[in-house]
């Protein structure tokens, strides 16, 4: 297990782990960071933390500057785009919000202050799901995509906050009789509009979103 955290946020030139914080791809000519390599490296990090693997100290301060991060990417409105530049979508907004839900409690175990403004972030994000929470819509400005891993992410949410509902609507009751409709005759889910292989890749998240994969945080929050 040691190698694989090592290669996300370790020391000599294989982290994934960008400057200005945030996670990108593990390839040297691409710098950038984005919201969805991040929501993954996140959960991957705090499995291990919760492990006992000593993630503080491999890099000092890596959840408060993810959150930095995340924190300068959220739209005014609460909303999260995949990278700067880009619209924001539900997918990205609940990947985001997630990913702020880890930091809190990652640094609240840790003993670490919240930086100035995260609880009002995460208020915001919150605020803008739930009102474009759709369970057949990963809703955005453009292109509507990644289904299966936008509803994965929505679960992520929910679990992590214990919230019952998104925007007055229960996100699990929806999100599973949408899944439930969806699935093919001989058990798999294809997502349409993803990388391949769409049947695996949708499968999966729509497995995850239905077992409710993701454990609650095991802090107290003002949410």
């Amino acid at each position: 297990m040691h190698e694989h955290i090592d290669h996300l946020i370790g020391d000599g030139g294989l982290s994934c782990f960008r400057p200005k914080g945030g996670f990108g791809y593990g390839v040297a000519d691409e710098p950038y960071a984005d919201v969805s390599a991040t929501q993954f490296a996140i959960l991957a990090l705090r499995a291990a933390s919760l492990a006992g693997y000593p993630v503080e100290k491999v890099n000092a301060g890596v959840w408060e500057r993810t959150a930095a991060y995340l924190g300068g990417l959220q739209g005014a409105k609460g909303g999260f785009p995949y990278h700067e530049g880009l619209p924001w979508s539900a997918g990205m907004t609940a990947a985001g919000l997630s990913s702020l839900l880890i930091c809190r409690e990652q640094m609240a175990l840790q003993g670490t202050d919240r930086p100035p403004g995260m609880d009002d972030r995460i208020a915001k994000g919150f605020s803008h799901l739930g009102k474009h929470f759709d369970p057949g819509e990963n809703r955005t400005p453009g292109r509507s995509s990644y289904h299966y891993c936008y509803l994965y992410a929505v679960e992520r949410v929910g679990m992590l906050s214990g919230r019952r509902e998104l925007g007055g609507k229960d996100w699990y009751v929806r999100g599973a009789k949408w899944l439930l409709e969806e699935q093919k005759e001989d058990g798999r889910w294809v997502d349409r509009i993803c990388m391949r292989p769409k049947d695996v890749l949708g499968t999966c998240f729509a497995l995850l979103f239905l077992k409710r994969a993701t454990a609650p945080v095991i802090t107290p929050s003002n949410d």
